[in-house]
């Protein structure tokens, strides 16, 4: 599906002329697709992009998203350095294992990821211009209500759930039994969510990475399926009470 077919099944869905909605703006609309794609690829890393990244003498640290390949850079799934491999581990398990890692020079032997932009590299090396070859999870591009022929980079069997999220993302905007009805469509969402990440997960672990996608059959939906909207108490239940 395309963003012009996109948007007309999200319109329909929420009873609005596809042509000419009214309460939902397209900008609104598309917006909410967008949210779906990349939570989409965050439960699953569907989306695999490989890039070098440059190294500075004698540095540690690295800003991830300093580097113009990767501004769309989500977790690392597998680094190496002159074809040998990079693994990961932590910053605690690095002061444990050498208290002078910081300044250690050699060829980069381990590397750290922190929250989603930092990058330490044990060890550093002593010249710039050397490079990590990183295959990583991205983030997906953005669509644009002005590119009707662009399509989602996820697999398209999947387009179809990015309506279903959007659905429920929209009504939020009304509330009420309005939101509660369109809450089954997040289940259709992770259901589809789950599946491709399965298959990932397969191939993830086949080709050795460092990550594989969250399990969200571990993850207890019913409590998102079963939310309803509080009971509401009669006026004169208090007056009741309140009688002698």
């Amino acid at each position: 599906m395309n963003v012009s077919e996109l948007l007309t099944a999200t319109a329909e869905r929420l009873g609005e002329p596809p042509n000419d909605p009214i309460f939902y703006s397209p900008k609104e609309m598309i917006t909410a697709l967008n949210m779906a794609q990349r939570l989409f690829c965050l439960l699953t890393l569907s989306i695999e992009r490989t890039a070098n990244f440059g190294l500075t003498a004698n540095t540690t640290f690295y800003t991830v998203s300093s580097d113009s390949d990767f501004t769309d850079f989500m977790v690392p799934l597998r680094v190496t350095y002159s074809g040998a491999r990079v693994r990961p581990i932590t910053i605690h398990q690095l002061d444990m294992l050498d208290n002078t890692w910081r300044s250690t020079v050699g060829s980069p032997e381990k590397y750290a990821q922190m929250g989603f932009n930092l990058l330490a590299v044990y060890k550093q090396t002593a010249s710039s211009g050397q490079v990590l070859a990183i295959t990583y999870a991205a983030t997906p591009a953005t669509l644009y209500e002005d590119w009707p022929a662009q399509e989602p980079e996820i697999d398209a069997a999947h387009h179809p759930a990015l309506v279903e999220f959007a659905r429920v993302w929209l009504r939020c905007k009304e509330g009420g039994q309005e939101m509660v009805n369109e809450l089954p469509s997040i289940g259709k969402f992770l259901g589809a969510c789950q599946k491709e990440a399965d298959q990932v997960r397969s191939r993830s672990r086949g080709q050795q990475y460092d990550r594989v996608p969250f399990d969200l059959a571990s993850f207890d939906q019913s409590r998102i399926m079963k939310m309803t909207l509080p009971k509401q108490r009669s006026p004169f239940a208090a007056q009741k009470q309140e009688a002698p």
